[in-house]
């Protein structure tokens, strides 16, 4: 009976498993792409770091990462371990990414077992999870398998964290390192998990009385306040523009949407908002369960302030800023089904998590098909820029950076691409002379334009002119 009680116990987290892999594998086709916009220039710089101790103690590294303005030196290092063991392999980074899913997945299905001792709910949340744009963008781009890894470090600190503080009055000193150092790690590939993180930890040590995990969560938190500073600076600017009150609050209207980018997104939110009232109104779930809530969302708020301007503008299409809201959709989700676990009917949590995904899975096809569309048109140019040396291709890529960085990964010894949207008279200049024609994309292959190059070359000798 109890062999049959522990096969029992496994086979929910199998099965869960194994449909993610077939998710990842069969219907995303992971290992069959290939990079994307930042992926071949931060690649690039990884390869030249010799020693992954400089991505901790360098700081011309760490500025060097990218715009420069984030602290993610596990990201620094998961790419590190990727091209220094690989290459440049994108097959091989995509499988990197795929695996770090799976463990997100499994770890996402232990804690929410831990926080509802119901299978039921435990399965259905990672599985709604993996089917959000948000969740989609983090895994076809391998630029953001950050965001991925943070989630895997914070789920595997806030499982330690909820274990100990049921299980022990006085936390063993090894479990407390433990929570230490995923904390740590989960700070230091994200930054949004510098405030949600350590806030849900906090909330956690106070709740059980095992104050050495608040503890743990403000020491943490000073820690990367105090890193960060001496690596980076005082600025915490991201992007051009942050958002004045009535543009936030637009934005905050607009959240929801971006859940599955289209209207639907306010009626999963606006269900749950109605499931939480029902709850309160039954007593079955107290105030400091809201505040918990309330607090959470915040913190995830707060997290994504610094890049809501992109999200203002792009939230109902499908494209790369579809990543922001993940840490305010995943923190949703989590704490949404910690509440329907409450909910006396089983039935009642069985149609609400069908009727969950039924609404996400359009979303899903849709953000499928534009990635799929962007990252074959991106191979399609990167490869033919690496099989023809000979030919000056003309990038249209709206991420102009992206060939730059094919270029440097693959140390290509003359460069032979023009930008759409970014070139420089001096490049000009030293380029055109040593070609007769360009080529682009056009109707499924790539053909010889002598107008454009043409054009180019009295754009070119045009201001030229002016400068004399």
């Amino acid at each position: 009976m109890d062999r049959l009680r522990v096969f029992r116990s496994f086979v929910a987290p199998l099965l869960l498993g194994f449909a993610a892999f077939l998710f990842a594998l069969v219907y995303l086709r992971l290992p069959e792409r290939w990079w994307f916009e930042d992926d071949p220039g931060l690649y690039a710089d990884m390869r030249d770091v010799l020693h992954p101790l400089a991505i901790f103690i360098d700081r011309d590294v760490i500025r060097g990462f990218g715009m420069g303005k984030a602290l993610v030196p596990l990201q620094m290092l998961s790419f590190w371990s990727d091209v220094h063991m690989f290459g440049a392999n994108p097959a091989a980074a995509y499988w990197h990414t795929l695996l770090s899913f799976l463990a997100v997945v499994l770890l996402m299905y232990a804690f929410m077992l831990l926080c509802t001792a119901n299978r039921l709910i435990a399965t259905a949340t990672p599985l709604i999870w993996m089917l959000l744009p948000s969740t989609l963008s983090i895994l076809f781009f391998i630029s953001t398998r950050h965001y991925l890894e943070g989630l895997l470090f914070g789920l595997a600190a806030s499982w330690c964290a909820l274990y100990a503080c049921r299980r022990y009055d006085r936390i063993p000193y090894w479990l407390v390192g433990l929570i230490s150092l995923f904390a740590l790690c989960s700070v230091h590939s994200k930054e949004i998990f510098a405030t949600t993180l350590p806030t849900f930890l906090f909330l956690l040590g106070f709740a059980y009385r095992r104050y050495v995990i608040s503890l743990i969560s403000v020491v943490v938190l000073v820690v990367y306040v105090f890193y960060r500073f001496w690596a980076l600076g005082s600025d915490l600017t991201y992007t051009e523009r942050l958002l004045d009150l009535p543009d936030y609050l637009r934005y905050l209207t607009v959240l929801p949407y971006s859940l599955t980018l289209s209207p639907f997104g306010y009626i999963v939110y606006g269900g749950a908002f109605c499931l939480v009232a029902y709850l309160c109104w039954r007593r079955l779930i107290n105030w400091r369960m809201l505040l918990v809530g309330c607090v959470l969302l915040a913190s995830a708020l707060t997290a994504i302030y610094a890049v809501a301007y992109p999200v203002l503008l792009t939230y109902n299409v499908p494209n790369t800023w579809n990543r922001v809201p993940y840490i305010l959709h995943t923190v949703a989700l989590l704490w949404t089904m910690v509440v329907l676990a409450r909910l006396p009917s089983q039935t009642g949590k069985i149609v609400a998590i069908v009727l969950v995904v039924l609404v996400v899975l359009p979303s899903t096809v849709e953000s499928h098909n534009w990635w799929d569309m962007r990252l074959q048109r991106a191979e399609q140019e990167g490869r033919y820029y690496l099989d023809h040396p000979d030919r000056l291709l003309y990038s249209e890529e709206p991420a102009w950076w992206f060939i730059m960085g094919v270029h440097e990964l693959y140390e290509v010894e003359v460069p032979h691409y023009v930008t759409k949207h970014f070139v420089s008279d001096s490049y000009l200049e030293a380029l055109l002379p040593l070609h007769k024609t360009i080529w682009r994309y056009r109707d499924g292959e790539f053909i010889n334009d002598d107008l454009l190059f043409a054009t180019l070359r009295a754009e070119y000798q045009m201001a030229d002119a002016s400068q004399e």
